[in-house]
């Protein structure tokens, strides 16, 4: 699965963070954001390694700030006969509007046959 969001934090003083998330799972810590990041983009893939582990790797990038990187691991998972849901969280935010995400996709590529 390839993810792709993106949005504006607004320009003030508070700290503003992107928390995106599977299975309910917090996949990275998120980028930080202060007064001078306005623009931001987060970029995520999510690859099935058996029926209950996936690996991930996600790329921060917030205008102002230097690009950050993060991978992991999931396991527990039941691929199978579940569901799992795919989210964007924005965390420490103050107030209603600080982080607004205006474009974003998904993108599911079937295993090899």
């Amino acid at each position: 699965i390839k993810c792709e969001f993106s949005g504006v934090f607004t320009a003030n003083g508070n700290t503003k963070r992107i928390f995106p998330k599977f299975a309910g799972i917090v996949l990275a810590t998120g980028q930080v954001a202060a007064a001078g990041a306005t623009d931001w983009t987060v970029d995520f893939y999510i690859m099935r390694v058996s029926n209950t582990v996936v690996r991930f790797g996600v790329e921060f990038t917030a205008k102002g700030e230097p690009v950050e990187i993060e991978s992991g691991e999931i396991t527990g998972l039941n691929l199978t006969s579940t569901n799992y849901d795919i989210d964007l969280d924005g965390r420490t935010v103050t107030t209603a509007g600080e982080l607004t995400a205006q474009t974003g996709f998904g993108i599911f590529y079937p295993a090899a046959a």
